[in-house]
């Protein structure tokens, strides 16, 4: 599933009233994208999840296997990855905090201060909209015109270097 297709179904998903909850990893924004990529439902996603903490990304990435289903973290996230997210966009993601993505949605770069009890009390500097569902649908939208754009780019760029060829003669005979 390419990545701009789990972002829509997470919108669709958000938008007909599936449960969004920031404080809780079964349905934050890392974790309502993880459901759509790895196709399970929220109680299934607790299955493979110890709740216990996982609020943040690194956390989650340093915990070896769940210990409800014996499945390895490593390959929620690796999921993750595999759909074509860096560890930096899934913490990004998390927090909403990517200000360019930010910025295109029309979002405030305003940040909050917050203490995190689940981590200790580690205080983490947010977007203060960063656990707002009319938010993450507006950043994963405006993510998704992002990606495409680039993806537009990528192909006229491809385009070019193919009607271009190799020391100026063509790749291939166009009309």
């Amino acid at each position: 599933m390419k990545l701009q297709e789990a972002f829509r179904k997470v919108i669709e998903n958000v938008n007909n009233g599936q449960r969004y909850d920031w404080y809780d990893v079964t349905s934050c924004n890392c974790g309502l994208l993880a459901q759509v990529i790895l196709d399970r439902d929220c109680s299934q996603l607790g299955e493979m999840i110890e709740k216990d903490g996982i609020l943040d990304c690194s956390y989650l990435a340093s915990i070896e296997n769940c210990q409800v289903s014996g499945l390895s973290m490593h390959s929620i996230i690796q999921a993750l990855l595999d759909a074509g997210l860096s560890e930096k966009d899934l913490c990004e993601f998390e927090k909403l905090a990517n200000p360019i993505i930010r910025k295109r949605a029309g979002l405030s770069l305003d940040t909050v201060s917050i203490i995190d009890y689940s981590l200790g009390g580690r205080e983490l500097i947010v977007p203060c909209d960063f656990d707002n569902s009319n938010s993450l649908v507006a950043y994963l939208s405006a993510w998704i015109d992002l990606l495409d754009e680039q993806e537009e780019i990528d192909r006229l760029t491809k385009m070019e270097v193919a009607e271009m060829g190799v020391m100026g003669k063509p790749l291939f005979k166009g009309k």
